[in-house]
């Protein structure tokens, strides 16, 4: 059954298959990681089928990175097929899901795919940041929480192998420069279990 969510006047309804793989792949990834998916829209009902994908990046413990050239090559794969890139989804681990200003930044490019574009953040918990904007604004914002069982064993291997082929590990070290002028420690609140 599609999760469902109404918020205002959108309805946003996620193929649950689509929700199962973006949550594997969050729990069976030890760094950030993000991905892209097609976004159905008509007249604020806004669809996010099983068409998601993890394509090739760059990511640590701080951030994440999609490579240029797979993004461009999704585009044209998508636009092909008569579909259009509209959502992006990226971890958070074990931190809280929200949207940082990295992400506001990121989602910023990203949304000149088109609008609406739904913007989305999951963690280990089950726990999902929800952004549906335009190009120059944030139209709503609403946390949900996955429900069902915990990923299995085997869906997290899979998941593993997959995040292995597409994300290229880097040193979260190399970012704190640019993220806060300089080294400095940091900490955020963890979700309680």
């Amino acid at each position: 059954v599609p999760m469902k969510h109404h918020v205002k006047e959108f309805e946003l309804i996620l193929d649950p298959a689509a929700e199962r793989k973006i949550w594997c792949w969050t729990v069976a990834s030890k760094i950030e990681i993000s991905g892209l998916g097609v976004l159905e829209s008509s007249r604020g009902h806004l669809a996010i089928p099983n068409k998601v994908w993890l394509p090739s990046q760059a990511g640590s413990f701080g951030h994440t990175e999609l490579d240029d050239d797979a993004v461009a090559e999704l585009q044209v794969k998508c636009a092909k097929a008569g579909q259009r890139l509209g959502f992006h989804f990226h971890s958070h681990g074990r931190m809280e899901a929200f949207f940082s200003g990295l992400d506001d930044l990121n989602f910023s490019r990203l949304s000149k795919f088109g609008t609406p574009f739904v913007a989305a953040v999951f963690n280990v918990h089950g726990q999902v940041q929800w952004r549906v904007c335009t190009s120059n604004q944030t139209l709503i914002e609403w946390k949900s929480v996955i429900e069902g069982e915990d990923p299995s064993k085997d869906e997290l291997a899979a998941a593993a192998a997959e995040v292995k082929q597409a994300v290229r590990e880097e040193s979260w070290l190399a970012d704190l420069p640019k993220w806060f002028g300089g080294p400095q420690r940091t900490s955020r609140r963890r979700f309680s279990e």
